[in-house]
């Protein structure tokens, strides 16, 4: 329950993926530059007890504080599910029904899951207009779109629209959602065209 200069928490990388060291400072510079927003990332030398651990990427945690800084309201803070807790295909870390129960609530009820199950239901639409509708009404459309155009443009590897991986969904106080880039690190990669491909999103493929 303590706090260090009124933080929860640190989240520090090794960047054992990442030998240029620059990849998540550069990542999350480009998703605030387009409006997208994300954490901040700097460095620490880190030390525990005498021993030295080296350089690490120190990336601000996002939580509660986070959350009060950038947006009004929050009902939910979702982190998707990832395949070391044993979703291992594409399918089981989207936005899907069968997938709701998977991810991980990091801020708001725990027990009341409402918002991101009407939100996954959207993903069965079987019109295009009525999903473009939907779409638009559960989601602020604009910040999400952003979020995978520059996902695209900076090589986002491990990022939702290529492996449907490190994200976060944030609803607000009227269960409309954002999507929130995390696991930056396998960025910059090239051969990123913009279309649709087996291993992305069903809702980016739908987009496309």
């Amino acid at each position: 329950g303590q706090r260090i200069d009124g933080l929860k928490s640190l989240t520090l990388n090794n960047m054992v993926q990442d030998p240029s060291a620059i990849h998540e400072a550069l990542a999350y510079d480009a998703f605030r530059a387009t409006g997208v927003g994300g954490p901040r990332a700097g460095y620490a030398t880190v030390t525990v007890n005498g021993a030295d651990y080296g350089l690490h990427a120190n990336i601000e945690t996002v939580d509660s504080r986070f959350l009060a800084a950038h947006f009004p309201a929050t009902q939910h803070l979702y982190e998707a599910p990832d395949h070391l807790s044993g979703n291992d295909t594409i399918l089981s870390r989207d936005i899907v029904p069968d997938a709701v129960e998977d991810f991980r609530v990091e801020e708001g009820d725990e027990e009341d899951l409402s918002d991101l199950t009407t939100l996954a239901a959207i993903s069965q639409l079987e019109s295009d207009d009525d999903w473009w509708t939907a779409f638009q009404q559960h989601l602020h459309a604009d910040q999400v779109l952003r979020q995978w155009a520059t996902d695209n443009y900076i090589g986002g590897r491990d990022g939702y629209i290529n492996l449907v991986n490190n994200y976060f969904l944030h609803s607000d106080a009227d269960g409309r959602f954002r999507m929130l880039p995390w696991g930056t690190d396998q960025t910059f990669w090239d051969g990123m065209p913009l279309g649709d491909a087996p291993r992305r999103g069903i809702w980016f493929n739908r987009c496309v």
